[in-house]
C-alpha cells in the first residue's frame, strides 16, 4: 500500500493539490490565476504573444524587458493594449 506523500502540515491523505491562486484584475475584469505567475505568462496565458502591446501594473508602465521577472501579485490591477497599425 502507498500514502501520498505531501510535505505541507496540516494535510489529509488523499486530498488533492490545489496550487496557490490569487485575484488580479486585467482590463477591468476580476480573474483568477497561479501565484507567482509572471507577466510575461499572463501575456502568454492570455495568448498575446508575439504581438506589439504595453502593459501597466498598478497604474505604472512595465517595461517589455522586465516581463519575464515581474511576478504578479494578490489585487494587481493590469492594464493591457495593444497597438494597431493603420494609415
Amino acid at each position: 500500500m502507498f500514502a501520498r506523500f505531501d510535505s505541507a502540515p496540516n494535510s489529509r491523505p488523499n486530498e488533492l493539490y490545489r496550487p496557490a491562486m490569487m485575484q488580479i484584475i486585467v482590463n477591468g475584469e476580476p480573474r483568477e490565476v497561479s501565484a507567482g505567475l509572471t507577466a510575461a505568462q499572463l501575456v502568454d496565458l492570455l495568448e498575446l504573444g508575439g504581438r506589439r502591446l504595453a502593459m501597466e501594473i498598478n497604474r505604472e508602465i512595465l517595461p517589455r524587458s522586465q516581463y519575464a521577472g515581474h511576478a504578479l501579485t494578490d489585487g494587481d490591477r493590469i492594464e493591457i493594449v495593444q497597438a494597431i497599425g493603420g494609415g
